[in-house]
C-alpha cells in the first residue's frame, strides 16, 4: 500500500515537478534509523520514539515515509497467544469489579484486585488485558534489514504513490535494445487486463503512450490509479536498463493537479520492481474460448501479433485469423465496461478515418451492442456465450473476413 500523497516530497522545476528519491548518500542516515528500531526489538511499540526519528531526519515527510516503509521490516506482534481474547478478558474484569466492588475499585485495593484477576482469569501479567492494543504489541524484526533494502523500498513507495494518485501516465521511449513494438504490445496487453485505455503514436522516432482510465462523470479521477501503477511497473521492468525514456504522470492532490516527471532513463533510482515480464499466457478464459471457437470453424489463430505501425499511429490487435491463404486482424470486445466500450468505439472511428481500408474485424459480446455504433469500414460481429461456450455466427464472420482480408494497411495521409 502506498504511503499517501501527504508524504511525497516534490520539487518544482518550471511547470513540472520531480520526486525526491533516496540514494547511496543516505545510507548512514538509514543505519541510524535501523539502530533505533533494533533497540526497540522485544519492547512495546510505544517505546519507538517516532518524534526522535523525525528530529534525526530533519524532514517530517521523509521521516513519516520511512516509518511507513520500516513496517515491511519490523512488525508489532502479540508476545503470546491467549485462550481468551484480550477484549473478552477486559469484559470479565469489569464483571468482577461489579461483583466484588460494586463497579469501583478503591486505589488502596488495586493490587489486591489485580491478584484476584490473575487467579480468576489465569493471566500472568495485567498487560495481557491490553495485548491487542497496537502500542502494547512487541516489536519484532520481520526479515534481514540492510540500508540498501530500505532505500529501494522507499523509492518503490514513492513511485507507487505517484502512479496510484494519477489519472494519466505518459511514457516516451526512443527505443534502442528493446523494440518499440514490444513495449507497445506490453502496454496494450496489461492495460486491457486492467480495464484501462491507451493512446499510442510515433513522433520523430519516439513512441509516446498514454495510459488512463475510462472517463466517467462520477467517481474519483484516480479510480484506476492502482491499475495504472501495476501496468507501469511491468513496463519499467523492461526499460530500467534503457537510456532514452521518460515517464510522466498527471497526479491529483486535494487542491491541485501536478505534472510530475516520475522517472527517466538518464537517472533511475535504486529500486526493486517485483513484476514478472510479459509471458505468453491468456488474459482470461474468454480469449481461450474465443480462440477455440475460431479454430473449430477452420481458422488458424495467431495470438498477440506484432503491433502495426502506420505513419504516426499504432494498432495493437488481439489476434490474426487466417484461412485459405488470407488473413485479417481481430479485436475482441468481451469484458468491456460501458464507458470503456464507448471510448474504444471512438478510437476505432478515428482509425477508420485515418485508413481507407482496414483488414480488421471486431468480435463483440452481444450485450455491448448498444454501446458500439456502426463503424464505416470496420465490421462488428456479435457473439453469444452459452455456459463455457462461445457461439460465433459463422456466416457473418466469413462474409466480413472475405471482405476485409483482401485489404492492405495503407494510410490515407
Amino acid at each position: 500500500m502506498s504511503f499517501g500523497r501527504k508524504n511525497l516530497i516534490l520539487r518544482r522545476i518550471g511547470r513540472f515537478y520531480i520526486p525526491f528519491y533516496l540514494g547511496d548518500e543516505h545510507e548512514d542516515l538509514i543505519k541510524e534509523i535501523i539502530g533505533i528500531y533494533e533497540d526497540c526489538i522485544g519492547k512495546p511499540l510505544r517505546t519507538l520514539d517516532k518524534e526522535l526519528i523525525i528530529q534525526i531526519i530533519g524532514n517530517e515527510k521523509l521521516a513519516r515515509g520511512l516509518i511507513h516503509v520500516m513496517r515491511y521490516f519490523y512488525r508489532p506482534k502479540r508476545p503470546k497467544e491467549t485462550t481468551i481474547s484480550p477484549k473478552r478478558l477486559r469484559i470479565k474484569v469489569f464483571e468482577l469489579a461489579n461483583k466484588l466492588y460494586n463497579g469501583f475499585v478503591p486505589s488502596d485495593r488495586r493490587k489486591e484486585f489485580i491478584e484476584i484477576i490473575k487467579k480468576e482469569l489465569g493471566i500472568e501479567d495485567e498487560l495481557d488485558l491490553w495485548a491487542d492494543e497496537e502500542e502494547e504489541l512487541l516489536l519484532y524484526r520481520e526479515r534481514e534489514v540492510r540500508p540498501e533494502d530500505i532505500i529501494k523500498a522507499y523509492n518503490f513507495e514513492v513511485i507507487d504513490t505517484i502512479f496510484t494518485y494519477a489519472s494519466e501516465v505518459m511514457l516516451k521511449y526512443r527505443g534502442l535494445s528493446v523494440p518499440k513494438g514490444y513495449i507497445a504490445k506490453l502496454i496494450a496487453r496489461y492495460a486491457k487486463m486492467k480495464g484501462l485505455l491507451y493512446d499510442m503514436k510515433i513522433e520523430d522516432g519516439v513512441l509516446i503512450t498514454k495510459v488512463y482510465g475510462p472517463i466517467e462523470v462520477f467517481g474519483k479521477p484516480t479510480k484506476y490509479g492502482e491499475g495504472i501503477s501495476d501496468v507501469m511497473f511491468r513496463v519499467l521492468v523492461e526499460l530500467k536498463d534503457e537510456p532514452m525514456w521518460e515517464v510522466w504522470a498527471r497526479v491529483h492532490f486535494k487542491r491541485a493537479v501536478l505534472n510530475v516527471l516520475v522517472l527517466s532513463g538518464n537517472e533511475v533510482p535504486l529500486i526493486d520492481m517485483h513484476r514478472e515480464p510479459c509471458s505468453n499466457v491468456y488474459d482470461s478464459s474468454l480469449e481461450r474460448r474465443i480462440e477455440n471457437a475460431l479454430k473449430s470453424i477452420g481458422f488458424h489463430v495467431v495470438r498477440e501479433p506484432e503491433p502495426i505501425i502506420l505513419s504516426s499511429s499504432i494498432m495493437v490487435p488481439d489476434f490474426i485469423i487466417e484461412k485459405d491463404g488470407r488473413k485479417a486482424y481481430l479485436e475482441v470486445a468481451g469484458y468491456w465496461r460501458d464507458k470503456y466500450a464507448e471510448r474504444k468505439a471512438s478510437k476505432l472511428i478515428q482509425l477508420a478515418r485515418l485508413l481507407p481500408r482496414i483488414p480488421l474485424i471486431v468480435l463483440a459480446e452481444e450485450k455491448l451492442r448498444r454501446y458500439l455504433p456502426e463503424i464505416s469500414k470496420i465490421p462488428i460481429i456479435y457473439y453469444r456465450s452459452q455456459g463455457s461456450k462461445v457461439i460465433i455466427p459463422y456466416g457473418k464472420l466469413m462474409l466480413a473476413f472475405k471482405e476485409v482480408s483482401s485489404y492492405e494497411l495503407t494510410s490515407s495521409s
